[in-house]
């Protein structure tokens, strides 16, 4: 009984933490939190082999091999603890947790989400502020009402979060009629604070749900009908819907990401670029300007880019054997899931994990367990540990306001990416002599040849070339992150700036052609946007050439309207 009541509170408390305060798997402390528990609850090293767990396990180890080879390796590792808990996560809710415990902490999970479906509904009918992703607001047309994010910092996240509790809750059975009513009214809420994230990878999936539902449940089919009426009139008059056109960001970014991670694939089919690197080697493989995003937007091919063909296989003949192995029900929700996974980020963010893992239900069929050596618990936890330190190590190295020289710092940490680069964004911040500038330089550079693509690396070159007032070597340096990322606007806009300062003005107009109209849906939202046009026009006045700098002021789209102003009367004071 008491170790029933752990296992419920510490669920609850971690599903509590994820959804009210950070959304983000992250911290050295949460890392403890489920090291000590998984010790706890699994100290008897005994370890489901049926074949999906067994491919998974073999995943692991692969991502974990992987790590070690990667460029970044504490980015890599921290993504293999991720997907070490989750599957810690499974093999307890599974395997270790009675049936009734387990349906306790999934309608606590569902009561404790109720608050977070009242806040989606303030934040998009009564606040009238900037929300998360609410960029389509500048747009003609756009929908009336703001993004529910609750208190994620995404409304995808939230759109993901909604729909499976949605479908759980509609998949539900009860004795209990004051829970059985509690629930319809509860799936009715879920299923509008979905729309209302107007995240519509998440409501198309909740359809796909909920139609398969209705045909495979007679008895929640009435129900079903119901929730399909009011999903897609409450969507349609949203105005979500009809943003599916030409100046549709979501739509059109998603097909320029699938373009990229094609590219991607084409490259690093075989061993992919390591757990957790999708984000430095994508720029590389963007076919459009405007933001790129951290996540590939598919969960299966971000694993591929990451991970290579075996991992995805590994992947796919788990999920495969997940599938067959769990009730009807668990089915349709881990379908809706997968659907949802193809087009949308949340699937990287451990809660949205968590759910789907703690709503599954298997089978009635038992799974012979097999006792893992014990030497093996024993590494992972010394792993870990070593892990935490060194990243809480870092972090006290990175914001100490020192000027520390990096031939003092404890060897392999100076060979680590991930703690250079953030080291050094920290120290542009101070005032730092030549020798240490030239210092920091040769240490940065150095990865240039392990992590060649990575475009950030050469920006930060050309920061630091440039606070050393070399401004020829900062220029080369800033053209290299420009061919890496060729159309990113932090880039474009030192090369642009340096290239005035040289006055190379045939490459400016290359640089202007080839960023400011490689996507112009985003010119109407990043303002980064801005600075390229006035580096633009500037250039323009220093060639005499007033009436082409006019007409393209004219012409251009600007995000900050005061900042155009400001620009029109010290550029064009005789107007």
């Amino acid at each position: 009984m008491i170790k029933n009541r752990i296992v419920i509170y510490f669920y609850v408390f971690l599903y509590a933490f994820l959804c009210f305060a950070p959304a983000h798997f992250t911290g050295n402390y949460l890392l403890a939190v489920l090291a000590v528990y998984f010790y706890y609850k699994l100290k008897a090293n005994r370890f489901p082999t049926s074949y999906g767990n067994r491919f998974f396990q073999l995943f692991l180890v692969l991502s974990l091999i992987q790590s070690f080879c990667s460029g970044t390796i504490s980015r890599s590792l921290y993504v293999f603890f991720k997907y070490l808990f989750v599957y810690l996560a499974f093999v307890d809710l599974h395997y270790f947790v009675d049936k009734d415990t387990k349906e306790k902490i999934q309608l606590l999970w569902l009561y404790l989400s109720i608050p977070l479906l009242f806040l989606g509904v303030y934040q998009s009918f009564f606040v009238d502020i900037d929300m998360p992703l609410n960029w389509y607001n500048h747009l003609a047309g756009a929908p009336s009402i703001n993004r529910a994010f609750g208190l994620f910092n995404n409304p995808n996240i939230f759109g993901s979060f909604t729909l499976i509790l949605s479908l759980y809750s509609l998949l539900k059975d009860s004795d209990n009629k004051n829970i059985k009513k509690s629930l319809i009214f509860i799936t009715i809420f879920l299923a509008l604070v979905c729309v209302f994230t107007l995240s519509r990878g998440a409501v198309l999936s909740l359809l796909i749900g909920i139609v398969l539902v209705a045909l495979s449940h007679r008895e929640k089919r009435s129900l079903a009908i119901l929730l399909l009426i009011l999903i897609c009139v409450s969507f349609h008059f949203s105005g979500r819907s009809t943003g599916v056109a030409e100046v549709d960001l979501g739509a059109n970014q998603r097909v320029e990401l699938y373009k990229g991670v094609k590219q991607y694939i084409s490259t690093h089919w075989l061993q992919g670029t390591g757990p957790g690197t999708f984000h430095i080697n994508y720029p590389s493989y963007r076919t459009l300007g405007g933001y790129y995003p951290l996540y590939a937007h598919n969960q299966l091919l971000e694993i591929w880019c990451e991970g290579g063909v075996l991992a995805f296989t590994l992947i796919l003949l788990s999920l495969a054997f997940l599938f067959l192995n769990i009730t009807l029900s668990s089915q349709i929700l881990l379908i809706a899931c997968l659907s949802n996974s193809m087009v949308n980020s949340s699937y990287s963010f451990f809660i949205i994990v968590l759910m789907v893992i703690g709503f599954l239900e298997q089978k009635q069929s038992k799974t012979d367990l097999q006792k893992v050596p014990k030497f093996v618990g024993v590494t992972v936890f010394i792993l870990l540990a070593v892990f935490m330190s060194y990243q809480e190590f870092k972090r006290k190295v990175i914001v100490n306001k020192k000027i520390v020289s990096s031939k003092k710092l404890i060897h392999f940490v100076d060979q680590d990416y991930e703690f250079a680069i953030q080291f050094i964004k920290q120290r542009l911040k101070m005032k730092l002599n030549k020798d240490t500038i030239f210092e920091y330089i040769d240490w940065l550079n150095s990865f240039t040849k392990t992590m060649p693509r990575e475009s950030e690396t050469f920006y930060v070159l050309g920061q630091l070339a440039e606070k050393a007032k070399q401004s020829r070597v900062a220029y080369a340096f800033y053209k290299q992150s420009l061919r890496l990322d060729r159309f990113s606007e932090k880039n474009a806009i030192a090369v642009i700036r340096l290239s005035g300062y040289f006055k190379d003005y045939d490459y400016i107009q290359k640089v202007v052609d080839r960023v400011l109209y490689s996507n112009y849906q985003y010119r109407k939202i990043n303002a980064l946007y801005d600075q390229i046009q006035y580096f633009y026009i500037v250039s323009l006045i220093e060639q005499k050439k007033d009436a082409e700098a006019k007409a393209f002021f004219n012409k251009c789209i600007w995000v900050d309207d005061q900042f155009k102003e400001n620009l029109a009367k010290n550029l064009f004071k005789e107007n």
